[in-house]
C-alpha cells in the first residue's frame, strides 16, 4: 500500500465515495470542515477549513501523492455579489487550489505522472456562459476560475495528468449522474497511461438535458 491520495474538501458525498473506492489499496489523506468517523487506519483526516491546509499538512507524513482531488465549495451565498462575499468564495476555491498545488509541488509531494482532478459544476458554467444569470454568482465564478486554473496548470506542468470533471446533477436515481459513475470516471483518469492527457470531462444526467 504505497500509493497515496489527497482529497481537498472531503464531504459526505463525493469525498467519502473516493475514500471508499481506494481505502483498501491506498493511503488516503483528506481535509475539510466535515467531521469524519469510522475511517480505516490508513486514512488520515484533518477537520478544519481548507484555508488552513498549509498550516496542517505537515501532519500528513511521508506524502508521495499519485492522485489529488479538489472538491472545493462554499455555501451560504446571499446572491448579492458583495465584495466581501466574492472575496470569501475566491479564497475558498481558486486561491486555495493554487496555493495548495504550488506548495505540494515545491515540497516534492506529487509523484511524476500523478493525476490531479478538479470537480466543477455544469450549472455554474451554463449560468455564466449563456447569460441566463444565477442566484449564486460568487459560487459560479469560483468554479469557472478553478477550471481555468487547472487548464493553465496542465500546460505548465506536462509531467502531471491534470483534468477537470464538470458535473451535472449528482443524484443517485436514474436522473442523476450518481457517485458510482463519478468515481469510475476518476478511476479511469487515474489509470490512463502516463503519456495520455484527458483535460476535460463532462458528466451530465438525463435531467440536465434541455
Amino acid at each position: 500500500m504505497n500509493k497515496s491520495i489527497l482529497i481537498i474538501g472531503r464531504g459526505k458525498g463525493i469525498g467519502n465515495s473516493i475514500v471508499k473506492k481506494y481505502e483498501n489499496t491506498h493511503n488516503i489523506f483528506s481535509i475539510s470542515r466535515s467531521e469524519v468517523k469510522g475511517d480505516k487506519s490508513n486514512v488520515v483526516h484533518i477537520q478544519t477549513d481548507v484555508s488552513n491546509f498549509l498550516e496542517n499538512y505537515k501532519e500528513f507524513k511521508n506524502m508521495s501523492l499519485s492522485l489529488i482531488v479538489f472538491v472545493l465549495g462554499q455555501w451560504g451565498e446571499t446572491g448579492a455579489l458583495t465584495i466581501d462575499e466574492y472575496e470569501n468564495f475566491l479564497k475558498t476555491g481558486p486561491f486555495n487550489l493554487l496555493k495548495i498545488f504550488n506548495q505540494l509541488e515545491r515540497d516534492g509531494c506529487i509523484e511524476e505522472n500523478a493525476t490531479i482532478i478538479n470537480i466543477g459544476s455544469i450549472s455554474s458554467e451554463e449560468a455564466l456562459q449563456y447569460n441566463s444569470g444565477t442566484e449564486y454568482p460568487a459560487y459560479s465564478i469560483m468554479k469557472l476560475i478553478q477550471k481555468a486554473i487547472i487548464t493553465q496548470l496542465s500546460r505548465i506542468h506536462s509531467n502531471y495528468k491534470l483534468s477537470n470533471i464538470t458535473l451535472g446533477s449528482i443524484g443517485e436515481d436514474d436522473n442523476g449522474v450518481g457517485y458510482e459513475n463519478l468515481i469510475n470516471t476518476i478511476d479511469y483518469l487515474y489509470n490512463l497511461k502516463s503519456g495520455v492527457r484527458l483535460s476535460d470531462v463532462t458528466l451530465i444526467s438525463k435531467s440536465d438535458i434541455k
